[in-house]
């Protein structure tokens, strides 16, 4: 990463930061797990530096990708409980 865009992602990471956080705590409803997408939306930005930088607006990026992050998020959480149900309800058969 240069100097510019080091001092362009810095800039928007300490403008975005907070209202990203909060549009993901109130899709998540946990605030770790609000942290955590931020921080995969932020990390993709880093890794895309030059897409984000040259994009037309920027904050519609980070937010775009962040929206993914949190999509992804609720579905491997989904998967997750079903797969906890699912081993719950053999469990209490097996039991029988």
């Amino acid at each position: 990463m240069t100097a510019e865009q080091d001092r362009f992602f810095t800039a928007i990471y300490l403008d975005r930061r907070k209202p990203l956080l909060e549009y993901a705590e109130s899709n998540l409803h946990n605030h770790a797990l609000a942290e955590e997408a931020v921080q995969q939306a932020f990390e993709i930005a880093c890794r895309k530096i030059e897409d984000f930088q040259n994009c037309p607006k920027p904050e519609g990026w980070i937010f775009r990708s962040l929206e993914f992050v949190i999509s992804n998020m609720k579905s491997r959480l989904r998967t997750e409980t079903a797969a906890l149900v699912a081993a719950h309800t053999l469990n209490l058969f097996n039991q029988k």
